[in-house]
């Protein structure tokens, strides 16, 4: 399950940029702000909410700032992601 931030934030607009940046796909069909009309997902308010959803949701995948994540030690995961044409 895609965890994601139902508010805006800082923190999505880094995530989007990227996303948008490795993805015309996405460029086009969601682009990068602050707040996206996501195409999947839970979202959860702030980062309290969004790190609630992924402790109780299993197989959950989301994103946070690493420096609140390691507060929650939450498990992390490096994800090394290629453009599709590459």
């Amino acid at each position: 399950m895609v965890i994601r931030r139902a508010d805006g934030s800082g923190t999505t607009f880094c995530f989007t940029d990227f996303l948008s940046s490795v993805s015309p796909e996405w460029q086009r069909q969601v682009g990068k702000n602050i707040s996206v009309n996501w195409p999947v997902g839970l979202g959860g308010k702030g980062s309290e909410g969004v790190s609630g959803l992924i402790r109780r949701t299993p197989f959950s995948l989301g994103y946070l700032e690493l420096l609140y994540a390691n507060k929650m030690e939450l498990s992390l995961e490096r994800l090394k992601i290629r453009p599709a044409n590459s």
